[in-house]
């Protein structure tokens, strides 16, 4: 329960960023002057989203029918990546805006630039078709990187190495 005490208006501002998920909050306010108080209005309330918003924003709508070098730089302008766990956000959402084409992601298990996400190990900038073709999506990836936007044939690795996309929201 939150109390806001006296405020000095007839609105006031509630920060919600720490509300819970999923969740029913109810509120209701009266009316005070000189130490007295009205009578207690009608609840109101409201449920909270079941996810957080994204932090990049709309990235689907704002990139909608981009592909190659385009779709890049439009996923990269959102994020602007400063290590591989944020390139790693440009390549997820690239994969998922072309999965009808067939793209998925590239499970790499050592080296550099590899981020574990649900469960798995991925390469952070580059995605992969079925058929092992690679693409690099980030030039000069990790912290202190340009990881700049890129849009690179990186050859054919083991096609038992692509992973279908995952949607990104699943944290």
């Amino acid at each position: 329960m939150i109390d806001s005490g006296v405020v000095p208006g007839p609105s006031t501002t509630v920060d919600v960023s720490g509300l819970a998920i999923s969740t029913r909050h109810t509120w209701r306010t009266r009316a005070e002057f000189q130490g007295n108080f009205g009578p207690w209005s009608s609840a109101a309330s409201f449920v909270t989203a079941d996810t957080p918003p994204d932090p990049y924003g709309d990235w689907q709508k704002a990139c909608a029918g981009l592909s190659d070098q385009a779709l890049v730089q439009c996923l990269w302008d959102r994020v602007k990546p400063g290590d591989e766990f944020e390139a790693f956000e440009i390549t997820k959402r690239y994969a998922w805006m072309l999965r009808a084409d067939g793209i998925g992601l590239l499970i790499k298990n050592g080296g550099e630039n590899v981020v574990p996400w649900q469960g798995h190990n991925f390469a952070a900038a580059r995605v992969c078709y079925p058929d092992g073709h690679i693409y690099k999506l980030l030039s000069d990836v990790g912290p202190g990187g340009a990881n700049s936007p890129a849009f690179q044939d990186n050859d054919f690795v083991d096609k038992s190495l692509y992973f279908p996309p995952i949607d990104p929201s699943k944290k």
